[in-house]
């Protein structure tokens, strides 16, 4: 299991070192709050605690709280976000959630309210993000249809243990807690997975590469794949012309 904290501006300007030497191991931060008619408004320390928290050695997620009241505003407000989410691709190494809980959503209805919830998710999950549902017990028993979600949930119960039986991958269990780095209270989480604490593909590949001599510098390139830096042509120019040589025949 994993500890971590979700936050937003309302949180302020955090130590992430401080929270990270404390055993945090992972933010879901707050990107922007949607719309009724779709799109999206920046929470104005996003970028702050992502690179922050991402520095800091956490894994970072994020999420969208949404006010859509429709399946197309749904859809518009994940568009909106993954124009906020791209240029810090590279550090989102945990899900991207739909935040959904306005009480004039409730009128709505399951159907819709789930549809919402899944047309979200997909349209974040196709940029290829993994994607999750935040939700409390009575939402998911009154308002969503847990057992058609596409996503995972994310559960939002302050209790000692969770009453919920159905399943979820992260739990939020307080809204009041204490971390060093944080000069109020702060949400408290358990993830029960790291979400591929393994190197992905594109790592393996790397390492690969290094250990057949095609490729130098392997920390270099996985910065480059993670978006954290970029290419220089003549970098790249020197990668291929040392996998060029390497073809039969060449």
């Amino acid at each position: 299991m994993w500890k971590g904290v979700d936050v937003s501006k309302w949180n302020g300007k955090a130590d992430w070192k401080a929270a990270a030497g404390s055993g945090i191991r992972f933010a879901m931060v707050r990107a922007a709050t949607g719309g009724r008619s779709g799109g999206c408004t920046r929470d104005p320390l996003f970028e702050y605690h992502v690179t922050q928290a991402a520095a800091a050695g956490l894994r970072v997620g994020a999420y969208l709280y949404s006010y859509a009241m429709s399946v197309e505003a749904a859809v518009s407000e994940a568009k909106a976000l993954l124009e906020l989410l791209e240029p810090l691709r590279g550090k989102i190494t945990f899900p991207v959630a739909f935040d959904c809980e306005e009480t004039a959503q409730t009128a709505l209805g399951r159907r819709t309210l789930t549809a919402m919830a899944n047309a979200f998710c997909k349209t974040v999950g196709d940029a290829g993000y993994r994607t999750l549902v935040y939700a409390n017990p009575n939402w998911l028993k009154r308002y969503y249809d847990a057992e058609a979600l596409n996503a995972p949930v994310w559960l939002a119960q302050w209790a000692k243990a969770p009453t919920w039986t159905g399943k979820y991958e992260l739990w939020q269990y307080s809204d009041s807690g204490s971390v060093p780095g944080f000069s109020g209270n702060v949400d408290l989480n358990i993830a029960y997975t790291g979400y591929e604490e393994r190197p992905g593909r594109a790592e393996e590949a790397i390492e690969r590469l290094s250990q057949e001599g095609l490729i130098d510098s392997p920390g270099y390139w996985k910065q480059v794949t993670g978006g954290e830096k970029q290419a220089s042509a003549a970098n790249v120019a020197a990668l291929l012309e040392k996998w060029a040589a390497s073809l039969p025949g060449a």
